[in-house]
């Protein structure tokens, strides 16, 4: 960004961005898919206002909703990667994390390793709820919790008749599914 005032429009696209990553991370995972360089965009943006124009940035909103971004990005890269893919293939979107991670400030470099951290637990299943990848042209499965249409990515209680849960919802309540 070119100024103070391009820096906080970037803060509130990214604010705005990370809240559809968290309530409706299937939109954000087609979003991605549709519009390449989205993320990389965003991210050198992002970037450059951090050397620029950095009190300008609330830097701990900032910084977890691009770990956000950069980690929806590393999902969307790795379903559209082709069978026997190798971690490889999707070294370019773990590049535009890596500038966080070793980032001169220290509070930066904090933040971006609590984000990604706490964020990567999201990607695990655990409890009874296992993840299931909801495949194009299959039976679509509503959220139980939301009643959102489940694209992509289930998770489905093992213990009980018929229970699903999005993305979203599982990394917000995992705890509060039946049987767990």
């Amino acid at each position: 960004p070119a100024s103070a005032s391009d820096a906080e429009q970037l803060a509130c696209d990214l604010v705005l961005l990370g809240r559809v990553g968290a309530h409706r991370p299937g939109n954000l995972r087609c979003c991605l898919a549709q519009h390449h360089g989205l993320t990389r965009r965003v991210a050198g943006a992002f970037m450059r206002a951090l050397e620029h124009h950095a009190t300008a940035l609330d830097l701990e909103q900032c910084v977890m909703h691009l770990a956000q971004l950069l980690l929806v990005q590393v999902h969307v890269d790795a379903l559209a990667a082709p069978d026997g893919a190798t971690v490889a293939e999707l070294r370019p979107t773990f590049e535009l994390i890596r500038p966080l991670l070793v980032h001169k400030m220290e509070n930066v470099r904090g933040l971006a390793a609590l984000s990604l951290g706490s964020l990567a637990a999201h990607f695990k299943p655990t409890g009874p709820l296992a993840a299931e990848a909801v495949a194009e042209g299959e039976v679509r499965y509503v959220c139980d919790a939301c009643s959102c249409t489940i694209a992509l990515r289930r998770w489905h209680c093992a213990e009980c008749a018929d229970y699903d849960m999005c993305d979203a919802c599982h990394s917000r309540d995992a705890a509060g599914a039946p049987g767990s």
